[in-house]
């Protein structure tokens, strides 16, 4: 039977390059449905997986993809990552022309081998062939294929036939062949007509347009047809398991990369840590010293789980050579927490700012894990920290890691946990200003602004810059809008206890109000909302979703010239299920008018038959905050 599979696997590699070379590759001859929209056309996509062994999987890739401008550029590169002891061989890679000419075929000796990383990454075992064209020109079609084969068969390969938004698919196959159980996870295979499953580990995918991205969308997963497959049983760099249950997977994970003999020389530790950590500290106490420590004498290098494995750095090493990635870093404070006679929980998550994705309740499996972070449950409290962030206070996630189901790893086994979620009040924004506008309408400003909680996001990148640096930025990218910006001052207060970071600007306009007649007229460029602008969307196909809830409110104090006078009063309110605006404009006495303004969103997600009733209220909330203020010349 194994011998069956290996020739069906070679077979199919002969096969596919025959396939590969009578595909037409003419551009012209694409159906235009699959051009209309799509920076590229997935012209073959065909994966065949054998599974022969509980600790061996072999591969075959074949992709044929057409890249149509520019902003798919990415599809000219060749990857193939690959683990110690795996086998990447048979790689064939040619680039031909909008007519299906051959115009390069790729020798052996181009395709780099390299080690896996992002530049930060020091030592690790995964490593990339990679090959990358240069193109003069669109469209261009890059075909290869290769053969993977893996002695690591914790996951097998998945298919996910759509890689991209505006890419569409004109064939995507996969196949696999196992004698052994398996487990899978199906997602949205039932918004997809172009599907069609085969087998039971057969799918095609046939004349797929191209997805557009809508604002305000779900995640990907919510999105793209996929599968994940797993073996029931398996072998991960030499270690056979098998789970049916998260807490089965736990106790795997936990016994064998969690116990290990090389552990921390507790009495030395405590020797070195005698002046930071007091035998009077309360358990709270010692952990937040623990984490500003690891802070302080740590750096982070990434490797991810799905390429630095799954086994943590020892705890004694992260200590002397102070690096680590997210495993060695969370398992170096978990182990510096039991020095102290405190317990914790090691915690697998899927990391990601803009979707917060949580592991399947009904698929216990690695995927989609992808980062490490730390549970520490206290006697009336429970702290959550992420040891790799120098950024992050204590006991606060922010949004890389917030609101999401995660696996807690402990040695009574493991559960899924839903990480913290932080309320609409916990992503704020406060700004105070005082402005003076002068006849020859040029304006001084004296800026405050609060970014609270998960707010303190934007506040982090900015206060790290420095001179030139921060002057650049402002100019640039905050004050944008503006003409003749000159920086007179700026200055940051960090206070880790709100958390908040306080910006606080003194800054200067030329030409900033404009006069027209009798009329002032000063716009609010120097301090929008930052309202949504909705496009125009009669077609909407996708839910709406606020990940976060947040809230923004702004303070302006006008100083102007006392010859002009405030046209009219405003006092505007709009409160909808998704959240509020308001507005209030008066005339304080002459010369000064103070503003006061409030845009509050509720997260959640709503219907697309929503999608004009959010627009609506937004575009209201929009006219109001883009109409300048008017003041009429009254005279001396």
């Amino acid at each position: 039977m194994k011998k069956l599979l290996l020739i069906s696997l070679n077979l199919l590699l002969f096969f596919s390059l025959s396939i590969a070379q009578s595909i037409e590759y003419d551009v012209n001859a694409i159906d235009k449905n699959l051009l209309k929209s799509s920076n590229a056309v997935v012209q073959l996509d065909k994966t065949k997986v054998v599974h022969s062994r509980f600790d061996r999987v072999e591969t075959v890739y074949l992709k044929a993809i057409t890249v149509l401008n520019a902003k798919a550029k990415n599809y000219l590169t060749f990857i193939a990552n690959y683990e110690k002891g795996d086998k990447i061989s048979d790689i064939r890679i040619e680039i031909r022309d909008k007519t299906g000419k051959l115009i390069k075929k790729v020798a052996p000796k181009e395709i780099e081998d390299v080690a896996a990383g992002d530049g930060f990454s020091l030592v690790t075992d995964s490593r990339v062939k990679y090959w990358s064209y240069e193109p003069n020109s669109y469209p261009l079609t890059i075909v290869y294929t290769y053969k993977e084969i893996s002695k690591t068969t914790l996951l097998l390969p998945s298919w996910n036939p759509l890689s991209d938004y505006d890419v569409a698919v004109k064939s995507s196959s996969y196949e696999l062949t196992t004698t052994l159980p398996t487990r899978k996870k199906i997602l949205n295979f039932d918004q997809y007509e172009s599907i069609t499953s085969i087998g039971e580990h057969h799918y095609e995918m046939k004349n797929q347009a191209s997805l557009n991205k809508e604002k305000f969308m779900p995640s990907s997963l919510v999105v793209f047809p996929i599968v994940f497959i797993r073996p029931e049983r398996y072998s991960y760099e030499g270690v056979e398991g098998k789970y049916d249950t998260w807490e089965g997977y736990a106790n795997w994970l936990y016994t064998n990369f969690l116990v290990k003999e090389d552990k921390l020389k507790a009495y030395t530790i405590k020797e070195e840590l005698k002046d930071l950590i007091k035998t009077s500290d309360a358990p709270k106490v010692i952990v937040e010293k623990l984490y500003n420590y690891i802070q302080e004498n740590t750096r982070y290098i990434s490797i991810q789980l799905d390429e630095g494995g799954l086994n943590p750095m020892s705890a004694q090493k992260v200590h002397e050579v102070k690096y680590g990635d997210c495993k060695a870093l969370s398992f170096y404070m978990k182990s510096l927490l039991d020095i102290y006679g405190i317990p914790s929980n090691y915690v697998e998550v899927h990391a990601g700012t803009e979707d917060q994705i949580g592991l399947f309740e009904d698929f216990p499996s690695a995927i989609p894990g992808n980062h490490i972070i730390l549970n520490i449950p206290l006697q009336n409290d429970t702290i959550w920290v992420d040891c790799t962030s120098h950024d992050n206070p204590f006991n606060f996630l922010g949004t890389f890691t917030d609101n999401r189901a995660a696996l807690i790893v402990s040695e009574k086994g493991g559960h899924l946990v839903n990480t913290p979620k932080y309320d609409r009040s916990a992503n704020r924004k406060e700004s105070n200003l005082v402005m003076t506008v002068k006849e020859d309408a040029s304006m001084s400003l004296e800026f405050e602004m609060n970014n609270k909680g998960l707010a303190i996001d934007d506040g982090h990148y900015l206060r790290k810059l420095k001179g030139k640096d921060l002057t650049d930025f402002l100019v640039e990218k905050k004050f944008k809008q503006l003409n003749n910006v000159k920086i007179n001052n700026c200055t940051f207060e960090y206070d880790e206890s709100v958390p908040q970071i306080k910006e606080i600007l003194d800054i200067s306009v030329s030409n900033y109000a404009e006069v027209a007649g009798d009329y002032l007229f000063i716009p609010l460029t120097v301090n929008m909302l930052g309202i949504p602008a909705l496009p125009k969307d009669k077609s909407r196909i996708y839910p709406i979703e606020f990940t976060r809830g947040y809230e923004l409110e702004s303070t302006m104090q006008f100083s102007v010239p006392e010859k002009y006078r405030l046209l009219e009063s405003l006092d505007e309110k709009f409160n909808s299920i998704y959240g509020s605006y308001t507005y209030k404009l008066v005339e304080e006495k002459a010369g000064s008018l103070l503003l006061k303004r409030s845009f509050y969103i509720n997260d959640g997600q709503y219907a697309a038959e929503q999608y004009e009733e959010i627009k609506h209220f937004f575009d209201q909330c929009l006219k109001i905050e883009r109409s300048p203020i008017t003041l009429q010349y009254m005279g001396n």
